[in-house]
């Protein structure tokens, strides 16, 4: 039988004091239970005058976190994405205010959709979905809320980290204290509302530790792109930080010389912006894998 985390085991805070819920190998694979970004308490309205470590510790519920036998400070984390699974009803809050000049002073709209089949019922029409990941990542060296994202990973947002997808954690703690939640049912980039359609999910990953790279910040890989995630509250710095990332990632995980990488990067690469809406903001650069290989067989 699959090894299950059910989601009474999650936290807040993503810190090297947490006790792990469960130990397991390198190669393992196992299935996260995940609460919504609110742990069921859909119509939560959030208090503008309440205090931001307040509100923090609060939301956003990350299931584990899980130790991984052999992870130890320098190493990566590999996290195979093996399926997202959303059930029951999303929400989400329209901000009507976001679009449109005219409704500047509107209030938000709560708005719940069914989900099945892969899609969600909106006004009568099944609209497609791309389940993924919002809150992942291993535990830092100093802790951070899972509102929060930084060089651990945490609360990226990112629309690629989703079924099919790999990602890479470097390790900070010793076992690397894996967590994850916060699972939107379809959210765009740049997640300008602050929400996707946040729903319950069941995420089936297989967990392995990686001693042949070592790595600053995430990276996300699938069949048609590679791409490396900054986190902080400046866009240009972080931008210019994912590059580097890049660029590093195509030196020395993909073998190619510091022009070649420099090429790829400014003919193909893509810098996309994952959250405008946490704390720290999230940015990706992607560069596609057939442009690599292409280089790689010269």
């Amino acid at each position: 039988m699959m090894l299950r985390i059910t989601r009474d085991n999650h936290v807040h805070k993503m810190a090297r004091e947490n006790e792990p819920c469960i130990r397991v190998d390198s190669g393992t694979r196992l299935v996260f239970e995940a609460w919504d970004a609110l742990e069921g308490d859909i119509h939560r309205k959030y208090d503008p005058d309440e205090p931001a470590h307040i509100r923090m510790s609060r939301v956003n519920p990350a299931t584990g976190p899980v130790y991984v036998h052999g992870a130890e400070p320098g190493d990566v984390l590999q996290v195979e994405i093996n399926d997202i699974m959303p059930f029951g009803t999303g929400y989400l809050n329209i901000r009507e205010s976001f679009v449109s000049y005219e409704k500047s002073k509107s209030e938000p709209v709560f708005t719940e959709f069914e989900y099945r089949d892969g899609k969600v019922l909106f006004k009568g029409i099944w609209l497609p979905t791309c389940p993924m990941i919002g809150v992942i990542g291993t535990a830092p060296e100093q802790g951070m809320f899972t509102q929060e994202a930084g060089d651990h990973g945490g609360n990226m947002d990112s629309a690629n980290i989703k079924k099919g997808s790999t990602v890479l954690f470097p390790v900070f703690v010793e076992g690397g204290l894996l967590a994850m939640g916060d699972v939107h049912a379809a959210m765009g980039d740049g997640e300008v509302f602050g929400q996707g359609i946040e729903i319950k999910a069941d995420i089936d990953v297989t967990v392995s530790v990686r001693k042949d790279i070592s790595l600053r910040r995430p990276v996300v890989f699938d069949d048609e792109r590679i791409a490396c995630i900054a986190a902080g509250y400046d866009i240009e710095e972080i931008s210019y930080m994912a590059v580097r990332d890049m660029g590093d990632y195509l030196a020395k995980a993909e073998g190619l010389t510091w022009d070649e990488a420099a090429v790829l990067i400014a003919l193909y690469g893509d810098v996309k912006i994952c959250q405008l809406v946490n704390p720290q903001k999230t940015v990706r650069i992607e560069v596609p894998r057939k442009c690599i290989e292409l280089v790689k067989r010269k």
